[in-house]
């Protein structure tokens, strides 16, 4: 059984959409290849990211045809709580479900492709310059919105996080959002958020300090707990 659910301003892709599962693994252009897959697909005019979840061993599939949303469904219905929010993360545009037997068996996720081209990955570890400070000054004061609104995004690391310039400051958008929160965050929680970027102690200490600022925190407390939360996780 398939189900498939297209954003409405996009019903004019609903067959490109609904033929996804047969065309995935033999057209587009991969961007990305581990646990799931990432592609880029052209049709009418516009570029469409079309990520493909790993299919689930036997509990997980238990668990998303009984328990809980599909990765692919919770990516579609978050990014419309981001963008109703004000956080951006790339235009929703559908997604689909494949069972057997009653049970999940594929899932895919479609959304626009995001104009923003730059992964946060590559301020990870680069040489202190102006650009890369304030591309960390920026990224800081945008957490600090994501959490002041409460949104908690369980799989922060570089590669989903991209930016660009706009106007006179970097922008960020969220991606890989199937996994997040949506709940009050305090300091701790806040703090411990930034623990899977792997940048240095010094970028850590640039970022805990203007979030601490933005939220009303107090700043050397902040630094504190992001750098304790950096080597807890480096030593996991």
């Amino acid at each position: 059984m398939k189900t498939v659910v297209i954003h409405p301003d996009y019903a004019f892709c609903a067959d490109f959409i609904d033929r996804l599962p047969d065309i995935f693994h033999a057209e587009g252009k991969t961007i990305f290849k581990a646990r799931n897959e990432l592609k880029i697909f052209e049709q009418h005019g516009l570029e469409f990211v079309v990520k493909s979840f790993k299919i689930p061993h036997f509990i997980n599939k238990v668990a998303y045809s009984i328990l809980r949303a599909s990765k692919a469904e919770r990516a579609y219905r978050h990014a419309f709580i981001l963008i109703n929010k004000e956080i951006s993360t790339p235009v929703p545009v559908a997604y689909i479900e494949i069972r057997k037997y009653g049970l999940l068996y594929e899932s895919y996720y479609v959304s626009e492709k995001s104009l923003f081209n730059r992964e946060f990955r590559e301020i990870c570890h680069s040489p202190a310059t102006k650009e890369m400070e304030s591309v960390l000054i920026n990224f800081a004061v945008f957490i600090s919105s994501v959490h002041d609104k409460n949104i908690f995004h369980k799989d922060l690391t570089p590669g989903n996080i991209l930016f660009g310039e706009k106007d006179d400051h970097y922008a960020f958008q969220l991606v890989d959002i199937n996994r997040m929160t949506f709940c009050p965050v305090n300091m701790h929680m806040g703090c411990r958020n930034f623990r899977r970027l792997y940048i240095t102690d010094a970028q850590f200490a640039i970022i805990a300090r203007h979030y601490a600022r933005r939220r009303g925190f107090d700043p050397d407390r902040c630094e504190k707990l992001v750098l304790k939360y950096r080597k807890y996780k480096k030593l996991k």
